[in-house]
């Protein structure tokens, strides 16, 4: 028994500080992404997560324990609740939909496009927008790791930091000259514009804190919105190589 209060007060603390470093349960476990039960709190990986909560003391019924596990540890965020309750539990529970869930101006994209498409099944569009932002960021921060979120990226200095990374994301053939994933290219120039019009609106709200002005910040929002505007839309594939 007190063995047991032992280990679920240490599970329990390192769900606490899971935002500083995630710990697994067992060290065997460190390969794989981790995610939390949500009844004891203990991380466990994804291949692991499903058994575990078979046999979990207090095990609660889930047909998909993953994806409730994803959503759970992301449960204190401040994140719009129609967002949170109708598209996140449609998300595949992996690191692309974690980085997106936690990127609060993808979240914000995310949201204003609900607004906008009220039909049921822009939900899965929704998803499939804010997971293609998420590989961006990934894609980009792959060699850049001080930029972790996409309103870090939208400065007119990234511009070809964004193209090269669209370009891996949407599998560039340089041979062939075009892209495995075309669609990915003309998806994601929309989605970034729309994200500096998210960020524009709210820096003239007030609701975004940086160091630099908001006149300034504003201004390069504005001028990358023009550099991807630049790009020839009737050849927008051999504009991006």
């Amino acid at each position: 028994m007190r063995l047991k209060l032992i280990s679920d007060l240490r599970k329990k603390g390192n769900y606490l500080n899971s935002r500083q470093v995630m710990k697994p349960v067992r060290k065997n476990y460190l390969d794989g992404d981790l995610l939390p039960c949500t009844s004891c709190l203990g991380f466990y990986t994804k291949s692991h997560l499903w058994r575990h909560r078979r046999k979990c003391s207090e095990k609660l019924k889930t047909q998909t324990p993953q994806r409730d596990a994803q959503n759970f540890m992301i449960g204190q965020m401040k994140v719009d609740e129609e967002l949170r309750t109708t598209v996140f539990p449609r998300m595949r529970p992996d690191e692309v939909s974690l980085v997106a869930k936690t990127d609060q101006l993808i979240c914000a994209f995310g949201a204003q496009y609900m607004k906008t498409h009220r039909e049921t099944h822009f939900v899965n569009v929704v998803s499939r927008k804010m997971r293609e932002l998420a590989r961006l960021v990934m894609e980009i921060k792959k060699h850049y790791s001080n930029l972790t979120k996409i309103f870090q990226i939208l400065r007119p200095e990234h511009f070809d930091k964004i193209v090269e990374a669209t370009k891996n994301v949407a599998k560039y053939d340089s041979e062939k000259e075009k892209f495995i994933s075309p669609t990915y290219v003309l998806n994601i120039s929309t989605s970034l514009k729309q994200c500096c019009e998210i960020s524009i609106y709210a820096l003239k709200r007030k609701l975004v804190s940086d160091n630099v002005s908001s006149a300034e910040l504003e201004a390069d929002l504005k001028t990358l919105i023009e550099l991807i505007d630049s790009l020839e839309i009737r050849n927008f594939q051999q504009s991006w190589k």
